[in-house]
C-alpha cells in the first residue's frame, strides 16, 4: 500500500521462527495410513459430531532431522507411539482420541465428548513422556474446543493451530488455548496476506471474546478502511474514541478515512489531534506535512516534512514531498538532493523522477540527463499529462520542435492544459 494511505494498527507479528521441527513426511513414507491435514479432520468428524470435543496441536521443537536415517526415523516412531498410546486411553491417560497430522510438521489429537481441561492434561502427559525420551527437544501445545462462538467443527482444528502460532510469543514448551489474542494474530496474518474479508471475520470473532479490546477493534476498522468500506470504518474508530478520546491511532485512522473521502479539512483536524497526543509517529507527521503542502498554507508543511524524513529515512515518498517543499522555497540544490534520495529509495517513483528531470532542466544542469529522466517518468506512467509536459519542455530547450509538439499534444490530451505551447510551436513552424 502507498505510504499516503497507510493505516495505523498494532500488528501482533510473531518473532522469526527459530524453532526447528521435524519433517513428518519421513513418518508418512513409513506409515502412509496416518491421516494428514484435511484427511485427518474428515476422519475425526466422519461420525456424528459430538456436542463437545477438543483438539490439541503438538509441535516437537528443537528437533534436527537432516536425513531419514534409522536413528532419526526410530525417534519419530517413538514420538508417534507415545501420542498413539495417549489416544488409546491407557491407565495414565484420561482420554481416548484420534491422532494424525494437522500439517507436515504438527501432530494433532482429537478428543470427542471431552472438555478442554482434560485434553490439556493429556497434552501435558504427552509432553512429559516425550521429554523423558529425549531431553533436547521441547514440546509446545496449542488447544481449542467445541463449541466456540460461531466456529464450525472443522474450524476448531484450525483454531488449535492458531493457538500454537500464539505460543511463539510465550516460547517453547508452553501451552496456549485459543483465545482473542490467537485470533488477533491470525487476523494480522490474513491482513498481511491481503485477505481482508477473512481478517474481518477473525477480528470480529476476537471481539466476541473481548468486546472492549480497543486494539482489536482498531484492526477491524483498518480492515474496513483498506476494503473501502469507509462508513463502517468511521463507525468503528468513533466507537474507540468514545471509550478513549486520546487514542492516537484511532484519531489518525479517522483522519485518513476522511482524506480518502476527499475531506481534507476534516482529515487535517484529526491528524493534528493525533499529533497533540503522539508527535513522534511518522505517519501522523507525514500526512500533516502533505496536507499543508497541497492545500496550504504551504509554509507550515516544512517543519513536518523535514521531521518526517528524519522519523523514517527509508520512505522515498517523504523525501519526494520534502523536495517539492524545497522547490517552493527556492532551495533547488537541496531539492535535488531530496529527489535523488527519493529515487534511491523508490527507483520507480515516476513523480520524483519527473520532478528531478524538470529541476535539472530549469537549472540548466544538463539537458540530456533532464530529458532522460523525464522520458523515464513517461515510460513508467504514460498517462500523466504533467510528465509529458515536462518532457516536452526538455525537447523545446534542445530545439527539437517536432518531439516537443508531439509531447505537448499528448500532455494536452491527457488533461494538462498547454494549448499556448502547442500554438507557439505551430506558429514557429508556419513562419
Amino acid at each position: 500500500m502507498k505510504p499516503d494511505q497507510n493505516f495505523l494498527f498494532n500488528r501482533m507479528n510473531p518473532p522469526p521462527n527459530l524453532k526447528s521441527r521435524p519433517d513428518l513426511q519421513v513418518l508418512l513414507d513409513k506409515y502412509p495410513q496416518i491421516p494428514c491435514e484435511e484427511e485427518f479432520i474428515k476422519t475425526c468428524l466422519k461420525q456424528s459430531i459430538p456436542q463437545v470435543f477438543s483438539v490439541i496441536a503438538i509441535s516437537v521443537d528443537h528437533f534436527i532431522l537432516k536425513k531419514a536415517d534409522k536413528k532419526n526415523l526410530a525417534l519419530l516412531i517413538e514420538i508417534a507411539k507415545i501420542i498413539d498410546l495417549a489416544c488409546r486411553k491407557k491407565k495414565k491417560y484420561p482420554l481416548r482420541g484420534i491422532w494424525g497430522l494437522l500439517s507436515p510438521d504438527i501432530f494433532g489429537c482429537y478428543f470427542p465428548e471431552r472438555p478442554l481441561d482434560i485434553s490439556l492434561q493429556t497434552g501435558n502427559l504427552i509432553r512429559q513422556k516425550l521429554t523423558e525420551k529425549q531431553s533436547d527437544i521441547s514440546v509446545t501445545i496449542g488447544a481449542a474446543s467445541y463449541p466456540m462462538q460461531n466456529f464450525k467443527p472443522p474450524a476448531i482444528f484450525k483454531n488449535a493451530m492458531k493457538a500454537l502460532e500464539h505460543t511463539f510469543f510465550s516460547g517453547s514448551s508452553t501451552t496456549q488455548v485459543c483465545n482473542e489474542v490467537s485470533l488477533n494474530i491470525s487476523g494480522d496474518q490474513l491482513y498481511d496476506a491481503g485477505n481482508f474479508s477473512a481478517a474481518i471475520q477473525e477480528f470480529k470473532a476476537a471481539l466476541e471474546i473481548a468486546p472492549d479490546n480497543l486494539n482489536i477493534k482498531n484492526s477491524l476498522g483498518v480492515c474496513y478502511g483498506v476494503s473501502a468500506d469507509y462508513e463502517r470504518a468511521l463507525e468503528i474508530f468513533a466507537s474507540i474514541l468514545t471509550k478513549n478520546p486520546d487514542e492516537s491511532m484511532a484519531l489518525y485512522n479517522t483522519g485518513l478515512v476522511h482524506l480518502l473521502l476527499q475531506r481534507q479539512q476534516r482529515a487535517l483536524e484529526y491528524f493534528l489531534k493525533a499529533e497533540h497526543i503522539s508527535d513522534d509517529i511518522f505517519e501522523i507527521i507525514y500526512q500533516i506535512g502533505r496536507l499543508y503542502l497541497k492545500w496550504g498554507p504551504y509554509e507550515q508543511a516544512g517543519p513536518y516534512l523535514e521531521k518526517a524524513v528524519h522519523l523514517n529515512p527509508n520512505c522515498g515518498a517523504a523525501f519526494r514531498w520534502w523536495g517539492e517543499f524545497l522547490v517552493l522555497e527556492g532551495k533547488n540544490k537541496n531539492a535535488v538532493k531530496a529527489y535523488k534520495q527519493a529515487i534511491h529509495l523508490s527507483p520507480f517513483d515516476a513523480e520524483a523522477i519527473s520532478a528531478l528531470g524538470h529541476l535539472f532542466n530549469i537549472m540548466d544542469e544538463g539537458s540530456e540527463i533532464a530529458a532522460l529522466l523525464c522520458r523515464h517518468s513517461v515510460e513508467i506512467d504514460p498517462d500523466k499529462g504533467l510528465f509529458r509536459y515536462r518532457l516536452a519542455e526538455c525537447y523545446l530547450k534542445e530545439n527539437r520542435m517536432g518531439a516537443a509538439l508531439k509531447e505537448f499534444t499528448r500532455a494536452h490530451q491527457s488533461g494538462y492544459a498547454c494549448a499556448d505551447r502547442i500554438e507557439m510551436i505551430q506558429g514557429r513552424k508556419a513562419s
